[in-house]
């Protein structure tokens, strides 16, 4: 099998999606499979940057028509790109990354799977605040993204969710595509435990600064740690750092929150080796919960206990007090109540400690998900087989 894997994303960058493809690919050089990956890094900077230019002055009548302007150039750009990728190329299977690239690109080819990472047209309101769910520019993109119905021959979905959510919109708008189940899962070779010493108690949130991953409420635990010799360490980027700082700033939390911004994805298991514990504090946003995040899939792998809110597919992956702790959603108390019960009592720390890295290794390993991709690429399982019994 020779594979492309395309995402409009840059690739790598900071985020779960980035994470996923990353681990897909190394379970694929395990099986020996030929690969490609076409990401928005090949769309030229230059061209990109004329265009976005010339519609620019829109933004100051309707943000909501700049947005949907600029995202559509993207699109325009990356197509161009990806033909000329493709020319002299022949692949067996494509794996698209996004749905509306899917829908965008997806006449190109004869035989495409679409990965979903979160629900169909939900992905814009997120970061772009200029968009609701009720906009009509928001609905063409969002139709632009159903148009991957057109073209995918199955949809894989990262957790249980999503796929009830894909498999409502397939039935409604009539469609017959097999819709699969594979939750997320890392590189359990990378992302593994290693002995640590640190002089504080290391917290670590390695998350993007978006309203739906909750990084503040990380922040405002701390109000309760604050003699308790431990420091928040946060990584990661996204428009809400303003926000972040500005709590910080009021709060005088300077000396044991620290903001180190992105970090490449390649030294992510390396910042993990320095964390006693992590935090991943995800909200609800427009209905959008949080899915078998991959951040805390990395940090169980790790052997790290791992405090998560008690939302979405979180719930999927921790056992309260037994691979990690669950807490209300926006409650920063609960969060260093647990903080506090894990530094005191070192039973329970090597307890979950232990569970967690067992779990992620028998139920969320690369390895295991790679050859379940191949399988449902080839054609050997059906429809109604879940991520806990592919084989």
């Amino acid at each position: 099998m020779k594979l492309l894997i395309v995402t409009i994303d840059d690739f790598p960058h900071q985020g779960g999606k980035s994470s996923h493809i990353s681990s897909l690919i190394s379970g694929f050089k395990k099986m020996n499979v030929e690969y490609d990956v076409f990401s928005g890094n090949y769309i030229n900077v230059n061209e990109f940057k004329m265009l976005k230019l010339l519609v620019y002055p829109i933004k100051f009548f309707s943000l909501k028509k700049y947005l949907y302007l600029r995202k559509n150039i993207q699109l325009y750009l990356f197509r161009k790109e990806l033909k000329k990728y493709i020319k002299n190329k022949e692949y067996d299977t494509i794996s698209f990354q996004d749905a509306i690239t899917c829908g965008y690109c997806g006449d190109l080819f004869d035989k495409s799977f679409l990965t979903m990472h979160t629900y169909f047209g939900i992905e814009y309101t997120l970061d772009n605040s200029g968009f609701t769910l009720n906009d009509k520019l928001y609905n063409k993109l969002l139709n632009q993204e159903l148009k991957s119905l057109l073209y995918a021959k199955s949809i894989i979905c990262v957790d249980d969710r999503i796929k009830k959510h894909v498999e409502e919109i397939v039935k409604k708008e009539n469609k017959k595509i097999k819709v699969f189940e594979i939750s997320n899962f890392t590189d359990t070779e990378i992302f593994k435990p290693s002995l640590k010493q640190n002089e504080f108690y290391n917290i670590g949130c390695i998350r993007r600064l978006v309203e739906k991953n909750g990084v503040i409420y990380a922040v405002k635990a701390m109000k309760y740690l604050k003699n308790c010799n431990c420091i928040l360490n946060i990584y990661g980027d996204g428009p809400c750092m303003e926000e972040i700082n500005a709590y910080i700033e009021k709060n005088k939390l300077n000396d044991i929150v620290k903001l180190h911004g992105g970090v490449d994805n390649s030294k992510i298991s390396e910042i993990y080796k320095e964390c006693d514990v992590v935090l991943v504090p995800s909200i609800t946003v427009n209905g959008l919960q949080e899915a078998t995040s991959i951040s805390a899939i990395e940090s169980m792998a790790c052997g790290i206990p791992t405090i998560a809110s008690n939302i979405g597919g979180l719930k999927m992956l921790i056992k309260d007090g037994i691979t990690g702790f669950l807490v209300d959603e926006k409650e920063p108390e609960q969060i260093a109540e647990k903080i506090k019960l894990l530094m005191k009592n070192s039973d329970t720390y090597k307890k979950i400690s232990e569970n967690c890295r067992n779990f992620i290794v028998e139920n969320h390993s690369h390895l295991s998900a790679a050859k379940d991709y191949y399988n449902i690429f080839k054609g050997d399982i059906n429809e109604k087989s879940s991520n806990n019994d592919l084989s």
